[in-house]
């Protein structure tokens, strides 16, 4: 039986993945009004032509950022944005169905730069200088913050945001929603407050559901935040379309931490985890809570 903990924690990842790969379904769709033809349940297709419980760049990018943190935390020697560096690019290089095309554009420099013979070191360094750019507004990094929150490490999220969304935007987004995460594991109201979360519980309405990282922080708080169950915020979230995956996802890993793995729909989790292209994932996610405990993060 899980702790309470425990519970949080895997709610929080697996309802990431499981609200990026329904979400996926709907991305760049219009909104759905009508009850009867809502997207209720992890059916793939969409523009990415996925397989029912299969995920996007959000998941498979966040993996590559909780691998390198899992690996840090077995050799504390390693630089973690070495490891993030190297992750991204073995990433890029195996040709995913979908990149966004702030982190294409990066990843693309970094795996030439890699390719002439550098060092990784030098190409991570690289990453942050090619990467700034005050109008790179996408939700890019936000997308893969989940892991760095659950580890507790502030610092290390705003560097493996700003490999690929190097401005302030992506900083005020990761901050508050690192904030949230914690919170919602180990309630430290007053720290919680001194970062402005106060602001998110008073979001009334959701923004247009854009790719932008300050519409897709506020519809994810609004739909994690609003609603009487995990099912309910991913129906929501899913179901207003445009940026469908990473809003449900960013939604999902909030409702997990607030309602935990067990309230994740049985049926819904069936699916991710007999799709073969989740069993890694899996195996990860699993080990979250037993390295979370050895580090004594909580």
């Amino acid at each position: 039986m899980l702790s309470s903990l425990e519970n949080k924690i895997l709610g929080s990842l697996y309802g990431f993945a499981i609200g990026d790969a329904m979400g996926a379904t709907m991305e760049f769709q219009e909104k759905i009004t009508d009850e009867s033809k809502k997207i209720k349940d992890l059916i793939g297709g969409g523009w990415l032509n996925l397989s029912p419980g299969e995920t996007t760049d959000d998941t498979q990018m966040s993996v590559c950022v909780l691998k390198a943190l899992m690996e840090q935390a077995n050799n504390p020697e390693k630089k973690f944005m070495d490891l993030v560096a190297k992750n991204f690019i073995d990433w890029f290089d195996s040709n995913p169905k979908d990149i966004g095309n702030t982190c294409a554009r990066v990843l693309r420099v970094a795996k030439t730069l890699l390719d002439e013979g550098n060092e990784i070191h030098y190409v991570a360094g690289k990453m942050k200088l090619i990467a700034f750019d005050v109008k790179a507004l996408g939700n890019g990094a936000l997308m893969r913050a989940l892991p760095c929150a659950l580890f507790n490490k502030i610092w290390k999220n705003l560097d493996q945001a700003f490999m690929t969304h190097n401005n302030v935007s992506q900083e005020t987004c990761i901050i508050t929603y690192d904030a949230l995460i914690k919170h919602l594991l180990v309630p430290v109201s007053p720290l919680c407050f001194s970062y402005g979360l106060h602001s998110i519980f008073k979001i009334k309405e959701p923004m247009e559901p854009t790719g932008c990282v300050i519409n897709t922080m506020n519809n994810a708080c609004y739909y994690a935040l609003n609603c009487n169950s995990f099912e309910e915020c991913i129906i929501n979230a899913v179901n207003d379309g445009g940026d469908a995956d990473t809003i449900a996802a960013i939604a999902g890993s909030i409702a997990g931490a607030i309602f935990g793995y067990d309230s994740i729909p049985k049926r819904w989790k069936e699916v991710f985890k007999t799709n073969p292209l989740n069993y890694e994932t899996i195996e990860l996610f699993e080990k979250v809570p037993e390295v979370l405990d050895k580090l004594k993060v909580y």
